[in-house]
């Protein structure tokens, strides 16, 4: 496959991706943050059109990578950066903030590991996204997949090397990384290619759900705090809210008993 591939596209290519952005620290009302509508990939801080080509294996995807009229395949970019290329990097279906190209260049910055990272839009069968069965350190209720047969959702699958993958792991606590086949759960990238298997981040506590109904939906963190303090007497006991979920959180973020409490009364 020759390089330099000819532009496809006449819209905005590359995104500027700041270490600022997506500080859910600082603002977990704004969880799962900035999540993009395309395949990408993160170099540099900069977000780069990635396009699947139909019918190919995703390696030999057209990125935007060194000059703006000049497009090189995926794996060539990779090669480029002296980072592993496709065939050595874990697929993992990107739940929650993961999916935030921001916040995956922080926690890795943070530890000093290479930022350089494909996103690929995705759609996965047998999966759909609720809520995690606890508050998380800065106070927001994450994201958790659930396994559903015959769900059908639209994802982004990130695809880490061995070091990412590991500070991944130690970044999310609350979360165990599973392994899945496609005969439990079918992925198909954009431009077609079907992965045998994938990597997902489950949550430790469960997902959460009214009793004897089926785990919520995933919601904008307004929503969810609503129908806590709605549904769950326990919780609303705990946080004694007038409403206002933002000052919820900044009380929760600032507890680690209250967010302990909040996990056994869920």
């Amino acid at each position: 496959m020759a390089h330099g591939l000819r532009r496809r596209h006449t819209d905005r290519v590359t995104e500027t991706v700041g270490l600022d952005a997506d500080n859910l620290a600082l603002r977990p009302w704004d969880y799962p943050g900035k999540l993009p509508s395309r395949s990408g990939l993160l170099h540099e801080g900069v977000f780069r059109r990635l396009s699947p080509r139909q019918g190919r294996r995703l390696g030999q995807a057209g990125v935007e990578f060194r000059t703006e009229r000049r497009w090189d395949t995926l794996n060539y970019a990779l090669l480029f950066s002296n980072v592993a290329a496709v065939d050595n990097r874990y697929l993992v279906v990107a739940i929650g903030s993961n999916a935030s190209p921001a916040v995956m260049r922080r926690k890795f910055a943070n530890e000093n590991v290479d930022t350089v990272l494909p996103f690929v839009k995705a759609r996965v069968t047998g999966l759909r996204v609720g809520h995690s069965a606890h508050i998380s350190t800065p106070g927001y209720v994450a994201a958790t997949p659930i396994l559903e047969p015959g769900s059908e959702t639209s994802v982004l699958v990130s695809l880490l090397d061995h070091e990412q993958i590991e500070c991944l792991d130690r970044t999310e606590p609350n979360y165990v990384r599973r392994y899945v086949a496609a005969d439990m759960c079918r992925l198909q990238l954009d431009g077609g290619e079907r992965p045998s298997s994938f990597l997902l981040y489950v949550s430790k506590w469960g997902a959460l759900a009214p009793p004897k109904a089926a785990p919520l939906a995933l919601k904008r963190q307004e929503e969810i705090f609503a129908e806590l303090l709605r549904g769950c007497a326990a919780f609303s006991r705990l946080v004694d809210s007038d409403g206002d979920y933002k000052a919820v959180m900044s009380r929760l973020a600032a507890d680690p008993n209250s967010r302990r409490t909040a996990r056994e009364a869920f």
